[in-house]
């Protein structure tokens, strides 16, 4: 008989349970998990100021946790941790260093790292648990050159790019969702896009609710 119980704590025989499933599942569709940890701790004079953790798994690496002590905030410690992860993770062959943080964490302050919001959770009962969803690629610095490229050529107004970058990152992106994370109004956002639909840049599949973007130069 089928018997499901909590358990607060699980031993490591699960945890090792778990990972040589994952690494059997990946294996069986010729993908390597390589699922493995990692810390950075930052202290000075020996005393802990402030931690990073994470994982990296398949091609992506996920920061899980970042925290500074209160006293050292705003000293820029946290952006010098998240540095040190891209640094050592950078000629891994990795694409991507990803995370997630609340409205009432960090998600400006990410921004300023240079990661770029992929999706937004709302939480209409209480914003302050609207949840981010953030991505930084390695090859950023590619795409930014080719970016000007194609503004070269086309000449791209700053807000044409910024929608074009964000369809990129996220074909099912909404009107709404580029609303809020470029701050243009409902009007502006209607006027970018369309002067890119004239312009033969981008083109919408499907109906509003479930189609798509598609990029065509």
């Amino acid at each position: 008989m089928l018997n499901i119980e909590y358990i607060e704590n699980l031993d490591e025989s699960f945890y090792k349970l778990i990972d040589d499933e994952f690494n059997k599942y990946a294996t069986k569709n010729n993908i390597k998990c390589n699922y493995t940890p990692f810390n950075f701790v930052a202290r000075e004079d020996n005393i802990v100021i402030g931690i990073i953790t994470g994982h990296s798994y398949y091609k992506e690496v996920h920061i899980g946790d970042l925290i500074i002590l209160e006293e050292y905030r705003n000293k820029h410690i946290g952006s010098k941790l998240i540095e040190k992860v891209e640094d050592y993770f950078r000629c891994r062959g990795f694409e991507n260093i990803n995370l997630t943080t609340y409205n009432f964490q960090a998600p400006e302050f990410y921004k300023k790292c240079g990661y770029k919001v992929e999706f937004i959770r709302e939480n209409k009962e209480e914003p302050k648990l609207t949840k981010y969803f953030l991505v930084k690629y390695f090859n950023e610095n590619k795409n930014e050159v080719i970016n000007e490229v194609i503004n070269e050529v086309i000449n791209l107004s700053n807000n044409e790019m910024k929608i074009i970058n964000l369809i990129k990152e996220n074909k099912n992106i909404t009107k709404k969702e580029l609303e809020k994370i470029t701050s243009l109004s409902k009007s502006t956002i209607d006027r970018v896009i369309s002067n890119l639909k004239e312009k033969n840049i981008i083109k919408r599949n499907g109906a509003n609710k479930n189609g798509y973007w598609e990029i065509l130069k």
